[in-house]
């Protein structure tokens, strides 16, 4: 499934692609930029089975609401390598939203992998904001819906007008 949305510019589409299969978590998958090339770029997510996802929540001591969903923030620089040092907001995030580093630290900020987990995130439209603590300002954000009992993976990297 895409979702057809044009940026600000009326250029490019910008959306999702979710990929669903028997016995796995269903995985939504924002490429967080406009496309506006003829093919997709690499595109590679977590497909996980519900137990596997509940042992590494278990893992980190989490109890995971399943009317609420996952959702995994990976940042890249204007070079699409990893950002370590960029703090991720989550425009809905409450006091059963956590996050993880891919180390299990509870963190808000990435790590030298550029990625962060969150686990039971409200299951509702959410902005995502990445901020470079180096730079004290956004540097991309990306809007993301979550839904109940699914994972939503959000690709970053810097924008011109986050």
């Amino acid at each position: 499934m895409f979702q057809n949305i044009r940026d600000a510019s009326g250029l490019g589409l910008n959306g999702f692609l979710r990929t669903t299969a028997a016995g796995f978590v269903p995985l939504d998958f924002y490429w967080g930029f406009p496309l506006v090339e003829a093919q997709l770029p690499n595109l590679s997510g977590s497909v996980l089975a519900p137990s596997e996802l509940q042992d590494q929540w278990s893992a980190l001591g989490v109890t995971a609401d399943p009317t609420r969903g996952t959702v995994v923030v990976s940042v890249g620089d204007c070079r699409i390598q990893a950002a370590p040092g960029v703090k991720i907001t989550l425009s809905n995030a409450d006091m059963l939203t956590q996050g993880f580093s891919t180390t299990g630290a509870t963190t808000s900020t990435t790590g030298q992998s550029g990625a962060l987990v969150f686990a039971n995130v409200p299951a509702v439209n959410t902005t995502i904001t990445a901020t470079p603590l180096a730079l004290g300002k956004p540097s991309s954000q990306v809007t993301v819906t979550v839904h109940p009992g699914t994972m939503t993976e959000a690709l970053m990297y810097p924008t011109p007008n986050p």
